[in-house]
């Protein structure tokens, strides 16, 4: 059978979640963070060291060693586990919710007529536990109202984009992917 496939972006833009992780440190934090990053990419990767790491991360079924390091991330930067990890959970929540709710408004339909409902969504590991926690939870508020305040940033942003950003569900299609495909394609060949 076949079906025509919607592709939905669901997490926050990158700039948002960057700039707001940025803004949530303070003048130590963003200390301590420009200064770790910069002691790890002068120093250079143990072989061993990293062979051991990427083995532990391919064999964890469980994604408790992604649970560590998430943990670890929350005991050093606190603000920045809010930001990346659990403003993103709620952001990723509410956007399935959204596309659930247009998929109950406007059914689409398959080639036969019927009515076709099927949803399937792809979350990291890490977002897993948080986006079901928030799912299954009755908070009492409308997904618009938390979407509102986890986009905000000190410059602001454009008011179609924060509307877009809040109510809408942003679909890709086929067509953009291939467009994007090809032009990626294009800049690798010629570098």
């Amino acid at each position: 059978q076949h079906r025509r496939i919607h592709m939905i972006l669901g997490d926050r833009p990158l700039y948002l979640t960057l700039t707001r992780a940025w803004e949530s440190l303070g003048p130590w934090g963003k200390i301590k963070l420009v200064a770790g990053l910069i002691i790890s990419s002068l120093q250079k990767p143990n072989p061993d060291e990293l062979r051991e790491w990427m083995q532990k991360i391919l064999s964890d079924d469980t994604g408790d060693l992604l649970s560590q390091s998430i943990a670890e991330l929350g005991k050093h930067f606190p603000t920045l586990e809010k930001v990346i990890i659990q403003e993103r959970d709620a952001y990723m929540a509410c956007k399935l919710y959204q596309t659930c709710r247009q998929l109950l408004r406007f059914p689409p339909r398959s080639l036969d007529g019927n009515h076709v409902q099927t949803l399937v969504a792809i979350v990291g590991a890490g977002h897993i536990q948080g986006v079901c926690r928030i799912l299954t939870q009755n908070s009492g508020k409308r997904p618009e109202d938390i979407l509102a305040p986890l986009i905000e940033i000190k410059k602001g942003i454009v008011e179609e984009d924060r509307q877009a950003l809040v109510y809408e569900v942003m679909e890709v299609n086929a067509e953009q992917l291939q467009a994007i495909a090809k032009e990626m394609s294009a800049s690798s060949t010629q570098s």
